[in-house]
């Protein structure tokens, strides 16, 4: 279950950074990511290195999303993490990446 879901999430977060409009760019993306869930209810992402910003993104049984705080890649110890309020995770989405300027946002 864990496999298959780690598979759609990179499926997601891969799909979103290269078929989005407009993407060509040689600015830097957020690298070296790694996230997962911490808990019922809670999800973290940290980025370590590149350029710009990201935040946690978790999918609730609520069926609203939950989103962590934007924080500048590769710094210490920042990470961000997305809490479902009073119900569990549906799903692990992962993380939101955006380029330096601010280009390609995500929700």
């Amino acid at each position: 279950m864990r496999t298959r879901a780690l598979a759609i999430i990179t499926s997601l977060v891969t799909a979103g950074a290269v078929l989005m409009p407009g993407t060509a760019s040689a600015e830097p993306w957020p690298s070296n990511c790694d996230w997962g869930i911490s808990g019922l209810r809670t999800t973290s992402a940290k980025c370590k290195a590149g350029g710009g910003y990201y935040r946690a993104v978790a999918k609730c049984t609520s069926s609203s999303y939950a989103y962590g705080s934007w924080e500048p890649a590769g710094t210490y110890p920042g990470f961000s993490q997305a809490t479902c309020g009073n119900s569990p995770i549906a799903a692990n989405i992962g993380l939101c990446r955006v380029q330096p300027s601010g280009k390609n946002p995500c929700p």
